[in-house]
């Protein structure tokens, strides 16, 4: 449990290890009877990860999100392939007609 409670994800780490190495931690306390439930699991998880997906963190919360572990793998993956392809999720272009969207993101297109 330390270990779990303990664990950080590093900036800029692949998110899907960090998720593997949590999951495993769950799997070994419920091998020695520990009974976590799966939305306690998602908030520990959610509390491991680095401030750069805060934005995902407050949507989960202000919006009740209820995912299980591999409905949060993939939101967090697409989440870091956003990070990847542009730096930051925040950045929106002054004066732009996107209302409100990321600046450079329309979909999972990339634009100039």
């Amino acid at each position: 449990m330390k270990q779990i409670m303990n664990a950080r994800m590093p900036e800029g780490a692949p998110i899907r290890k960090h998720l593997l190495k949590m999951i495993s931690y769950f799997n070994e306390l419920e091998v020695f009877g520990a009974d976590i439930n799966g939305e306690t699991q998602v908030d520990i998880i959610l509390q491991s990860l680095p401030e750069s997906l805060n934005q995902l963190k407050l949507n989960y919360s202000m919006n009740s999100i209820a995912y299980s572990l591999s409905e949060l793998m993939n939101a967090l993956q697409v989440a870091e392939g956003i990070f990847k392809g542009q730096g930051s999720v925040h950045t929106v272009e002054k004066g732009s007609s996107s209302h409100g969207k990321p600046k450079g993101v329309l979909g999972n297109q990339k634009t100039e």
